[in-house]
């Protein structure tokens, strides 16, 4: 599952300023999202690895960043030992990304990021 849209007509705009997703839903229906999200890139995950071996995917064609995240994703994240690809993802959020300084709910949320990240791997 790849979330970096490609705007193939019409225009973007950029917000000044910070932008908040002000969502009310509670803790299941974000749960069930993300499981759902989770169940979604493992069989991305599996459908690319088949095309890799095939010779039939191309990565980094959308733009150097994007391009660069896919590479990291399919050459090194995904080759990780079970579990040790989200438990590295999270402890990058948490320190060279700041996370930390979320607090408590900041924290609780990371790790709920990384049993999204068990569940992608199929660990749970």
């Amino acid at each position: 599952m790849d979330e970096h849209p490609v705007l193939s007509s019409g225009s973007t705009t950029r917000f000044d300023g910070a932008f908040v997703d002000d969502n009310h839903r509670d803790r299941a229906w974000w749960s069930q999202k993300h499981i759902g999200h989770a169940t979604r890139e493992a069989v991305q995950v599996m459908l690319d690895d088949l095309q890799l071996a095939q010779g039939g995917v191309s990565v980094g064609t959308s733009g150097r960043q994007v391009g660069v995240k896919r590479w990291v994703k399919q050459h090194i994240y995904n080759r990780l030992p079970l579990v040790m690809g989200p438990f590295f993802h999270v402890l990058y959020r948490l320190f060279p990304r700041l996370g930390i300084l979320d607090g408590t709910l900041g924290i609780t949320f990371h790790l709920v990021v990384l049993t999204r990240g068990a569940v992608r791997v199929g660990r749970f």
